[in-house]
């Protein structure tokens, strides 16, 4: 069973909102960071996720650096990615990695062997640095004064808590 709230979320939102969310939040989050640097081999490629559990499909352009989401069918992607939702979230937080995931086959890579490397090695290579992402959008001494106050509240370790025990449930 996937964790229920966000499994909720997915099953009851149309597709085509969450592809426009989730490509957002992947853009703030790694800014210009690896995806740019691999742009000339990914760029125009279409690639497709597929959440097993929970029935949700996308397409996501990369163009320009940046992940794009399309109406376009998984079928109409190079590459697409199918896992249940436990293992995107153990891909998304890092709590894995990725060739782990790939080679337990519990993320499915299917389409142009290629693409799908170029996609797997982009994966690989993400840095998700939420202060760093937070600092250019705020400045440094906002961030600073944030990530102090998140620090000493121990949400941090809480959250990790919190997804260790949901994903482990849910493996």
């Amino acid at each position: 069973m996937p964790p229920y709230p966000l499994a909720l979320l997915l099953k009851t939102m149309p597709n085509a909102l969450h592809g426009m969310m989730i490509a957002h939040v992947f853009n703030l989050m790694i800014g210009p960071q690896a995806i740019t640097t691999r742009a000339r081999e990914l760029h125009g490629r279409r690639i497709g996720i597929a959440i097993t559990d929970t029935g949700n499909r996308w397409c996501f352009l990369i163009a320009n650096g940046r992940l794009y989401s399309t109406n376009d069918a998984l079928e109409r992607c190079e590459v697409s990615i199918r896992g249940t939702l436990a293992v995107f979230l153990r891909l998304a937080t890092r709590t894995e990695d990725p060739d782990t995931l790939f080679f337990n086959r519990q993320l499915i890579i299917e389409g142009a062997t290629e693409t799908g490397l170029a996609v797997k090695n982009l994966l690989d290579s993400l840095d998700y640095d939420w202060e760093g992402r937070l600092s250019t959008l705020l400045g440094p001494a906002p961030t600073k004064r944030i990530a102090d106050i998140v620090a000493r509240s121990g949400a941090p370790r809480q959250v990790h808590l919190m997804l260790a025990r949901i994903l482990g449930q849910t493996s």
